[in-house]
């Protein structure tokens, strides 16, 4: 069993599901640069984030077939979201003025997710986009839902 939880839109993912260790991306800058009037190569202009990618694999176990496609039907309603919604990942977290409090980064899924099965667990590997990467830190359990 897996130690990792998470957290979408105020739904506990590991309530039906086991979580893999995340996967992110880093966070890329994308530098702007303006055409220099003298036609000799760029001004320097600043710089941005780009979105950033999380990767979730999450497993489900049950005796039936049927039990397995109802926790992928019911995780498919949860991620039917039409902004970026909180995502909370448990190993995301620091402690600070002696609490331990959560980060979270808005997200959204997006593609198909890919879903595997076995003798008696399916997966599903979700990816999530971050649009704004910096991540926001909320306070103490209450954060969560």
């Amino acid at each position: 069993m897996s130690d990792f939880k998470a957290w979408f839109n105020g739904h506990d993912l590991s309530q039906l599901f086991v979580i893999s260790p995340p996967e992110r991306t880093l966070t890329t800058w994308e530098p702007d640069l303006v055409a220099n009037s003298s036609g000799y190569g760029s001004l320097f202009a600043g710089s941005r984030a780009q979105a950033m990618e999380i990767t979730l694999r999450l497993t489900t176990f049950a005796a039936t077939q049927e039990e397995r496609l109802a926790a992928l039907r019911t995780l498919s309603g949860w991620l039917l979201v039409d902004e970026p919604k909180k995502l909370f990942l448990t190993d995301e977290r620091i402690e600070y003025d002696t609490a331990q409090n959560y980060l979270f980064r808005r997200a959204v899924p997006t593609g198909t997710p890919k879903v595997t099965s076995a003798l008696n667990a399916m997966t599903a590997e979700v990816k999530f986009i971050c649009p704004d990467a910096r991540a926001y830190m909320l306070g103490g359990p209450q954060a969560l839902g």
